[in-house]
This record gives C-alpha cells, structure tokens and sequence, in this order.
C-alpha cells in the first residue's frame, strides 16, 4: 500500500490546547518544524482568538521566514523563478501582517486594557469583591495610573468602560495567556511577529528552553485559575491545559490603600 499523502490547505481551526501540548513536550511533533509553527500561531491566537483566517496566514507567514532563512536546497524547479520557494516565501512576507503584532489591526490598547483588568484580579483583595465591573470601573477611574502623573496629563491614561467592555469581549479567552506575556521575563512574546527579520532566531531560542515554555504556560493557568474563582465557568471562556503544564504561582502586588478607598466608591448600577 502507497504513501498517503496528506491533503494541502488548512481545513481545521487553531487548537490551542494542541499548540501548548506541542510547545511544552506534552506531546511529540507530527511533522517537521511544527513547534516553530505552532508558536508562532499560539501568539497570532492570543491576539485574535476568534479570527482564525489571520492566525494560518501568521503561521504561513512565519514558515516562509524559516524558509528564506533556511541553507537548504529548493525542491521546486529552478528553472521557472515563479514555482521558487524563495519566491513563494518573499510573497508571504509582504503580506499585510508583516508588522509587529503591537501594530496590527488589533489595537495595542486591547492587549493593555486585558493585562490591566487581570492585574485588578490578581490583586485586588477578596474582601474586595473583585469583579469585572469594579475592574471596568477601577481602571476607568485611573487606578493604575501612578501616582506621580500630573493631573493633567491623567486623562491620556484613561479608557472607557465601553472600551474595556469591548477589549475583554474580544479577548477574555486569552486575558491568561496576555497577562503572562505582561511579566518581565516573557515580553518577548509579542515581539516574535512572523516576518520579523529576528523572529527565527528569537523563536529558537525560546523554543531551546522548554522549561521557560511550561513556566510562561504554567503562570498563564495559575492566572486562568485565579479568574475562574471569580468567574463561573459559563461566563467565562477558558482554555482547557494538557497535563504537560503545571500551574505556577505568580506573586502580585497587593493594591495600596489609596487602590482599596477606590473601589469602595464603586457603586453597582441601578437597572430600571
């Protein structure tokens, strides 16, 4: 019986529990640089999560830049430079996703307005009563913006409550995993844009640590535990973690006083 032969194209959507399991060593590749693909998709997936069109056109894209930056051989023919895979990769990369994914059409804002919503979470006490109106409202009242910003200046912090309403609409099933690309040591997350002239080599590296992997993964699903307690299941859309990942632990900065007085003047809407 002959070689089957797999059908081209992308027929099935992004499964993130499927990315983590292949990044962390959950489970083993079923093909050649899968891991580099699946990376570069589970990012494209945290910033458009309902957009499944614009995360095979990053993981496209980002195999044409490992193949440019390849020192293989072509197995197309050479003599016609249109079937050249330099050529079909070169197309790839003037593709409109070839920014950072800070400037793609998903305003960087939205990415801002879930890590701050999370930071209420993870810091806001449970005598508190955290929930996602209060945060909303924290955040609308300029909570986070320190201290030390000019009265007049405070109003290029502030966000709508319709603006964040909107931001956790789009994004709450990957707030986890934007709030754990928000710690220190893995900001070089949203750096690894598909056509970036640096993202192979950043990615491979990130990719010869699996212990960095299940550590950013592992804090994503401490935090996803976090919210679930606040949230029911139901109201929250949330990623289901292979056995690979173990949830790590994050130590937040508790809100100061002055954070505590604010929520205290929240007051629940009065529905007519």
């Amino acid at each position: 019986m002959g070689r089957v032969v797999p059908k081209t194209g992308i027929s099935q959507r992004f499964n993130p529990k499927d990315a983590i399991a292949v990044l962390t060593g959950g489970r083993r590749e079923h093909f050649g640089k899968e891991r580099e693909t699946a990376l570069v998709g589970f990012i494209a997936w945290m910033c458009y999560p309902n957009n499944p069109k614009v995360i095979a056109a990053a993981q496209a894209i980002g195999a044409a830049n490992y193949l440019l930056n390849s020192k293989g051989d072509t197995r197309l023919p050479r003599s016609n430079p249109h079937f050249s895979q330099a050529t079909f990769a070169s197309t790839l990369i003037d593709y409109p996703l070839d920014a950072s994914f800070k400037e793609l059409d998903l305003e960087f804002d939205d990415l801002q307005n879930i890590t701050e919503i999370v930071n209420f979470f993870m810091s806001c006490p449970d005598e508190q009563k955290p929930s996602l109106l209060k945060a909303i409202y924290f955040i609308d009242e300029g909570g986070f913006v320190p201290s030390d910003v000019r009265p007049e200046e405070r109003r290029k912090y502030k966000r709508s409550a319709a603006t964040l309403k909107n931001s956790w609409r789009k994004l709450a099933v990957a707030a986890p995993f934007i709030w754990a690309a928000s710690l220190d040591d893995f900001k070089i997350i949203f750096d690894l844009s598909p056509a970036s002239p640096t993202m192979v080599k950043a990615s491979s590296k990130l990719l010869s640590h699996r212990s960095a992997l299940l550590d950013f993964f592992g804090n994503a699903k401490f935090c996803q535990e976090q919210l679930l307690s606040r949230f029911s299941p139901r109201t929250f859309q949330f990623i289901t973690f292979p056995s690979s990942v173990q949830s790590q632990p994050v130590q937040s900065e508790a809100l100061d006083k002055a954070g505590i007085e604010l929520i205290r003047t929240y007051r629940a809407p009065k529905w007519s």
